[in-house]
């Protein structure tokens, strides 16, 4: 005699049906077929089964969930870095709760078959300890290492707190790296070909490998789903076979796959257009990569304009940028900064973005003349052996690499320097400076030759030195030697970001010494002017000008701008990150 598993009525052995509900006996006795789809014939389970694979069930659907939003990453929605930041701390969010339910399934399996299982449950742990800790420490690279990346020194060399801030993090990186990668092999993938071992799920077994596959680990996602959720139906109410058959019922694979993708599909846009709602809203602007200060504060103009919530984006192609400052007081320091005989130092940038148009592509060029003034002053008057100094830097923003050489561009009294990146770089001499106020210019311009494209940096000092007023100096020409140049310029353009994720924009700020530092000020007060010699020769203002940059690591910790008169003055104070000003 046998009992039928659905209804228990009591059977002879010759019996092939249930005589009460019709269940086909051969679907439970005997060895169990092997998996063939993902709708197989409901197995034996245990009460910690039962337990185990409903907690796998929600894991396989936060898993799918965090897919989805990860997709929105893809869409041409114009994300700026916090929305971006955003839709990556929610899927590593959504991972961790996957990561607590696949834990506490293990846990459930390991009260039946701890050899198995309760190593798992200690991996996954791991697992997501060390991805907490892993992403930690990736935004501290990202917020405060990386920045010196970017930043323009002299002579191109970390400094020592920088170098060691950037071997602690990368340490600490590749320790939590290594132990996120052991819990994820020994708990999640491991883990999950046991699962699929348990239950005969061949499928399962090959999404634990797939999970940790970019782009395939779609098809993880799906898999999880389908599996568990027939896994869970199964073990709650197996559903019995036809009389009038002497096979299994259909297997609804394409249906659970078509509907499942659908699911995903319908997160992917609600969440998309979410966040084109929250984050691209009708007053962009250069606010949603700068939060607060320090930052590098002056005149900006990034060909963003807000006013009265109508927003509104233009573009404009100039051969020479000037830019004009009256300093009639400053006082800043940094004790931190290093060497300490810089402490002191300011430095007011002069940044610009260099489109260069080749018969094989474009290429885009980061350039900086930078006045670094000494504002250690005395009743406002600066002792006579302090210097007013002009420096540059010249970065490939088309490559990741930065892959400047000196057999690719060269200048008169500067060469690249191969650290922390290879860039090109070059100074002025030191002119000294002895009373406020201090007025004095300087300009990049840019023309095509028959051999690449020429730069050529000069500054002029009206008053305030011993000198004045003095002529027009340059002080440096570089020669960027690129083959089939068809047109260049220097570009403002609010509709598009750069290679390097930045504004097409020209900012002239005030910031702290080289090196990535910031600066507190104890006095301020100066006038800025920006003037574009656009490529057809007429002379133009900017449209529109914003008091902050944010492509520059070097900041000011207290200063703000304002329009007087119509004139640009910066002052001490708190920087306002949503004022810009027409003057076009």
């Amino acid at each position: 005699m046998k009992s039928c598993p659905n209804c228990g009525l009591q059977s002879s052995d010759e019996d092939r049906y249930c005589r009460a509900c019709g269940r086909q006996f051969s679907a439970v006795v005997g060895a169990i077929p092997g998996p063939s789809t993902f709708d197989q014939m409901p197995l034996p389970f245990e009460d910690a089964d039962n337990v185990a694979i409903r907690k796998f069930w929600l894991f396989g659907l936060f898993y799918t969930v965090a897919f989805g939003v990860g997709l929105t990453s893809f869409l041409p929605l114009g994300l700026h870095f916090t929305a971006t930041q955003l839709v990556q701390l929610i899927v590593v969010a959504l991972e961790l709760a996957g990561a607590y339910y696949l834990r506490l399934g293990f846990r459930a399996l390991s009260k039946a078959d701890q050899p198995k299982f309760g190593a798992q449950v200690t991996f996954t742990t791991v697992f997501a300890v060390g991805l907490v800790i892993l992403i930690g420490f990736y935004e501290v690279y990202l917020f405060a290492v990386f920045p010196l990346f970017i930043t323009p020194t002299s002579p191109g060399l970390f400094s020592s707190s920088g170098l060691a801030l950037f071997l602690a993090v990368g340490l600490a990186l590749t320790i939590s790296a290594i132990v996120t990668l052991a819990g994820l092999i020994g708990g999640v993938i491991l883990g999950l070909w046991r699962v699929g071992s348990r239950y005969g799920r061949t499928w399962l077994k090959a999404a634990s490998i797939m999970s940790v596959i970019p782009v395939v680990n779609m098809v993880a996602g799906i898999a999880f789903i389908l599996i568990f959720r027939n896994l869970k139906h199964a073990s709650s109410r197996p559903a019995p076979a036809s009389v009038y058959s002497s096979t299994a019922r259909p297997s609804h694979t394409v249906r659970n796959v078509l509907i499942v993708v659908a699911a995903v599909l319908l997160v992917f846009v609600v969440l998309g257009a979410a966040f084109y709602v929250i984050f691209s809203p009708s007053s962009p602007g250069p606010h949603l990569v700068v939060h607060s200060a320090p930052a590098p504060t002056g005149i900006v103009d990034y060909g963003l304009t807000s006013y009265s919530g109508k927003s509104s984006a233009y573009s404009l192609v100039a051969s020479q940028v000037t830019a004009q400052a009256t300093i009639d007081s400053i006082n800043a320091s940094n004790p931190s900064v290093e060497p300490p005989s810089n402490s002191h130092m300011v430095s007011l940038q002069l940044n610009l973005c260099l489109l260069v148009n080749t018969t094989k592509g474009t290429q885009v060029y980061w350039v900086q003349n930078i006045a670094f003034l000494y504002t250690k002053t005395i009743h406002g008057v600066a002792p006579y052996s302090q210097h007013l100094s002009f420096n540059n830097q010249i970065d490939n923003m088309s490559t990741r690499l930065n892959n400047l050489s000196n057999s690719t561009v060269s200048g008169t009294t500067g060469w690249v320097f191969p650290r922390p990146y290879p860039h090109y770089a070059s100074g002025s001499p030191n002119g000294d400076y002895t009373s406020l106020p201090l007025d004095f210019g300087f300009f990049t311009s840019e023309a095509v030759g028959p051999a690449g494209v020429w730069i050529v940096m000069g500054y002029q000092i009206s008053n305030g030195t011993h000198d004045s007023p003095t002529s027009q100096l340059t002080y440096d020409t570089i020669h960027l030697k690129i083959a089939n140049v068809t047109g260049a310029g220097f570009v403002v353009d609010g509709r598009s970001l750069n290679p390097r994720g930045t504004y097409y924009d020209a900012e002239l700020v005030f910031g702290g010494p080289p090196g990535g530092y910031s600066t507190s000020f104890t006095s301020m007060h100066s006038t800025l002017t920006l003037t574009y010699t656009l490529t057809d020769g007429s002379v133009a203002r900017p449209n529109s000008v914003w008091e902050f940059g944010s492509d520059t690591a070097e900041g000011a910790a207290n200063l703000r701008t304002d329009l007087v008169n119509g004139q640009l003055v910066v002052t001490v104070g708190k920087v306002d990150l949503y004022q810009n000003w027409k003057l076009g």
